[in-house]
């Protein structure tokens, strides 16, 4: 009995630490590379902590145009942003994206969702830049 559970802590530890190893992926400071964006003298940039993002637009003078912040989950590609905060009624807002990282690129595509109804589609790609 002890054997048995002994192998059942171990295989909740390794199972654990796989997990939080992939969701790891995610976190940290990501550029939006938008041609149009740098054209204009704008950046965006998203903050992927453990339990929450933060995203701004800003320009070249420092002055913010945009902005939200919230949770998220990140589980098998899919990447599901719960608005708290937003530059405009949160209403019930989330983007839900499927996700790919590849070494310091990661590309979303999905919607925004609005009370449910799918509002606007997103096709971006970041780069990590910490």
């Amino acid at each position: 009995m002890k054997t048995k559970v002994l192998l059942l802590t171990i295989l909740l530890v390794a199972t654990m630490c796989m997990v939080n190893a992939r969701d790891k992926k995610i976190q940290g400071t990501w550029k939006l590379v938008n041609e149009q964006l740098d054209k204009e003298g704008g950046t965006q940039i998203k903050l992927i902590t453990p339990t929450h993002f933060m995203w701004m637009m800003y320009d070249k003078a420092g002055k913010i145009h945009g902005g939200a912040t919230g949770t998220y989950t990140a589980k098998d590609n899919t990447y599901v942003e719960t608005l708290l905060t937003h530059d405009e009624p949160v209403n019930e807002m989330k983007a839900v994206y499927e996700y790919k990282i590849h070494g310091k690129t990661m590309t979303i595509k999905g919607y925004l969702e609005r009370e449910g109804v799918k509002v606007t589609n997103i096709n971006e790609v970041w780069l990590k830049i910490d």
